[in-house]
């Protein structure tokens, strides 16, 4: 994604659903990515984060937002990469109540 963030971070285990319906203005829950610190990480202090993979707006911890604000990553564009992660898990699987992720795909720009 950017070689500041793979400094100082790197993506786990990306979860695929399930849907949670919410009536924020977010969108529903469709999955997450978890977030892990590398050796030189400063910012986390659990050294652990999940980002939230949302219709509409994904989900980040105050604590991470600030790192990605620090290292000058655009939240749009740490967005867009993590997206991306989530949309290639969720085609790899198999299962049949996988979420529906339409709305993700155009926020993605994936049509």
């Amino acid at each position: 994604m950017n070689p500041l963030f793979e400094k100082f971070f790197s993506v786990g285990y990306v979860k695929v659903g399930p849907t949670i319906v919410t009536t924020g203005v977010d969108g529903n829950w469709l999955g997450s990515v978890q977030i892990y610190s590398t050796q030189k990480d400063i910012f986390l202090k659990d050294k652990f984060t999940c980002v939230g993979i949302r219709d509409f707006n994904n989900s980040i911890t105050e604590e991470l937002y600030s790192a990605l604000q620090y290292l000058s990553i655009d939240k749009v564009r740490f967005d867009y990469f993590i997206n991306g992660l989530f949309i290639l898990e969720w085609e790899s699987i198999e299962d049949t109540k996988k979420p529906d992720i339409s709305t993700l795909k155009k926020r993605a720009y994936i049509f």
